[in-house]
């Protein structure tokens, strides 16, 4: 199908716009043929005061505690946790593309140049830089972003169009997050608006041949695709009682049964302190704060899917008793492809993070990632998470306080199209 002069742009403003709360926009034109790969959610933002850098990872994407496709009441794709996932997927671009473009574009701090020191003049890992834009107290000069919404949904990329002769209701949801910190980098601005602009931009084909085809294949197809679901469980704080007491070694036996009954094919899991205010200091969030990923000391991970081992005999992330953070890296890097870290991100302490990059002491330790591959239905799924508590009397316990681990496995879905009418299902 060739498209050259065959479609029109439109830009579709909310139906509903509760500012902070939510936005509805719908795509219910009568037999209209929407082209998936040019839905775009645009002027994603945050007004605030002062003027506040938005999150190091998730960029104005912080702004999106969930995002929902409905037709009617059928939820098409869903994404929870959107800032925190997207925080996780910015993390998978080549550094040249975050550096270059992506930084821009979502205004967060990824991508990395090697630069002289401030003071020693020696050679520093220095982060995004922050100047391509901010929030800002009016909506006329915060900067604003935007989303593909085959970017957020996979069933998007797998479906070149959506057919309203098939989808009668079409509908985006679009949930902002409450949580300030999740969005700026500081916990005391003064927030007056969520994105009161937003808008979605949508290709449209206009050339009948075009739609007469399009509508052939909507009436019948079946599109085999993936959904990101979440799930999390809690570790309870565990500190030593006092100088000189032996290291503590906790293990949490946690189910999952966001998963049960699902075909699941990789998982990622993320630690954030269930304290959140642990991430602040004068009000100033430190480095990526609760969207990135806090690696605990000796931190040690088995999966067990329906009662077998998905990982090696003892887990990964130890090695004779030391930590092995390396282990878990190259593990998620097999799993989900290369990552755009930076030095000391992906280890809970190592020495010269504060002189070799950029804020280093504060952005140690925070891409702490695990990932792994499942490839099975699902009936009961167990997590065994180990980590290794110190003395320590500073006001962050980076070992020992209380910690939400978040969990997305990545699960087959299946829609399927007959004579016109539809099913989204589990795909086994």
């Amino acid at each position: 199908m060739s498209l050259a002069n065959s479609t029109r742009l439109e830009i579709k403003d909310p139906q509903i716009n509760q500012s902070k709360r939510f936005t509805e926009i719908k795509l219910d034109d009568v037999d209209t043929v929407y082209l998936s790969s040019s839905l775009k959610l645009v002027n994603v933002g945050y007004v605030a005061n002062p003027q506040t850098a938005y999150n190091d990872l998730a960029g104005v994407l912080g702004s999106v505690r969930r995002m929902t496709l409905y037709d009617g009441k059928q939820v098409l794709a869903q994404q929870d946790e959107f800032n925190r996932w997207n925080a996780f997927k910015n993390t998978l671009h080549e550094n040249s593309e975050n550096e270059s473009k992506r930084s821009h574009l979502m205004h967060n701090k990824m991508g990395f140049r090697v630069r002289k020191h401030d003071t020693t003049q020696f050679p520093q890992v220095k982060n995004g830089d922050v100047s391509s834009g901010q929030s800002d107290t009016t909506q006329a000069t915060a900067a604003k972003g935007g989303v593909y919404l085959s970017d957020c949904f996979d069933l998007l990329q797998k479906m070149p169009f959506l057919h309203t002769g098939v989808f009668k209701n079409l509908r985006l949801r679009v949930e902002y997050e409450s949580d300030e910190r999740k969005i700026v980098n500081r916990d005391n601005a003064t927030a007056t608006a969520t994105s009161d602009d937003v808008q979605l931009v949508c290709e449209i084909l206009t050339d009948q041949n075009d739609i007469q085809g399009a509508t052939e294949q909507a009436l019948n197809m079946v599109v085999p695709h993936n959904e990101y679901v979440h799930d999390s469980f809690q570790v309870a704080e565990n500190k030593p009682a006092g100088a000189g007491t032996s290291p503590s070694t906790q293990t949490v036996n946690a189910l999952l049964n966001a998963y049960n009954g699902k075909y699941v094919n990789r998982m990622v899991m993320m630690n954030e302190y269930s304290d959140a205010t642990k991430y602040i200091n004068a009000n100033v969030v430190l480095g990526a704060g609760s969207l990135g990923s806090q690696r605990p000391f000796r931190n040690n991970i088995q999966a067990r899917v329906n009662g077998g081992n998905v990982l090696p005999d003892g887990g990964i992330g130890t090695s004779g008793g030391a930590s092995a953070d390396a282990m878990l890296l190259a593990r998620l890097v097999d799993t989900w492809g290369e990552q755009n870290n930076y030095f000391s991100s992906f280890t809970h302490q190592l020495d010269g993070s504060t002189a070799n990059q950029e804020d280093g002491g504060n952005r140690e330790g925070q891409l702490g990632y695990v990932g792994f591959v499942v490839e099975d239905k699902v009936d009961n799924l167990q997590i065994e998470f180990k980590r290794t508590s110190v003395y320590d009397l500073t006001a962050v316990h980076k070992t020992g306080d209380a910690l939400r681990v978040h969990t997305f496995a990545e699960c087959r879905k299946l829609l399927s199209v007959s004579n016109g009418q539809y099913e989204v299902s589990d795909n086994m």
